[in-house]
């Protein structure tokens, strides 16, 4: 498991895993931390609707409501995150729910900042 982890801590992108019913960040890596300018312990209190300032929280929760259902695996999407200097960055975000039905329902987001695309 610790070299799991320390292989998720090694990639560029980043990568968060949130609860799906309270929507706090469960873990998150270097490179989370890289992209949003926020320590983990500051992310760790954090849910995914503070660092997309395009989304409010029913929002963000309709758009995942296929995947908490299972009615669809996969959602990828490009949106906005806001830095902790409030700087906006384009990302690219695949979210997938695991567990999706279940009381231990959660999602894992890989997330890739876009700018040199844009």
């Amino acid at each position: 498991m610790r070299e799991a982890l320390a292989t998720l801590d090694a990639t560029i992108d980043g990568t968060f895993v949130f609860d799906a019913e309270t929507l706090r960040f469960l873990y998150v890596n270097q490179g989370a931390m890289a992209q949003t300018g926020y320590s983990r312990e500051e992310l760790l209190a954090m849910t995914p609707v503070d660092v997309k300032p395009i989304f409010d929280e029913p929002q963000f929760r309709a758009m995942m409501a296929p995947l908490v259902s299972g009615q669809q695996q996969t959602c990828t999407f490009t949106t906005l995150h806001r830095r902790k200097n409030g700087v906006d960055v384009p990302v690219e975000i695949n979210l997938q729910c695991i567990g999706a039905g279940t009381a231990q329902a959660r999602f894992i987001a890989i997330v890739r900042d876009i700018t040199e695309r844009k």
